[in-house]
């Protein structure tokens, strides 16, 4: 969970903040100028450790222990901090890659994991390779996509439509079935 109880800062999400504490990493400075590569490892001995970019962040810390979690009652979410969707519970960025594992992962894997690339392109670097018109022209498509997006939320709400959709999206993003990636 990023910036939730600080600001800036990643922290290992749990229902009502029961097996959260503060990993006490370094603020993220550069999250708009490209992907943060995070992992949050939860070991059979309760211990939670988290990693940067490949790299260990903050402190490990013990929690009470695995949870188990029911088949059929429990969900596993990207992007949105927990169910239903809605509010402020939704991530504001993209998600270039996502996996959950069956096992523990290793600092070598968690580093390996980082290195493969994201595929990413910052806006900073598309605008220093375009032209001043071709910078104008975004700008614009930028403003009216903005202004299109601000009025299609209105239409929606105005139709009581919000809520179908958020709950489409949900299903979609929250799909039963995993393929595990080793």
């Amino acid at each position: 969970v990023f910036g939730e109880q600080q600001a800036r800062h990643w922290m290992a999400g749990s229902d009502g903040f029961g097996r959260t504490r503060a990993l006490e990493g370094p603020a993220e400075k550069e999250i708009q100028e490209a992907p943060a590569h995070l992992a949050i490892v939860y070991s059979a001995d309760g211990l939670i450790t988290a990693y940067h970019n490949g790299l260990p962040y903050g402190k490990p810390y013990r929690s009470d222990g695995p949870v188990t979690f029911e088949a059929g009652k429990s969900q596993v979410l990207f992007g949105s901090r927990h169910s239903p969707p809605g509010g402020n519970k939704s991530l504001a960025g993209r998600i270039y890659r996502a996996r959950l594992y069956d096992h523990a992962l290793t600092a070598g894997e968690v580093a390996a994991s980082a290195g493969a690339p994201a595929n990413f392109v910052s806006d900073r670097e598309l605008l220093a390779a375009m032209t001043e018109s071709e910078r104008q022209e975004w700008q614009n498509l930028q403003t009216e996509q903005a202004q299109s997006a601000g009025r299609l939320k209105a239409l929606n709400q105005s139709r009581g439509l919000s809520s179908e959709w958020a709950d489409l999206g949900h299903a979609m993003v929250n799909l039963k079935e995993f393929i595990f990636i080793r």
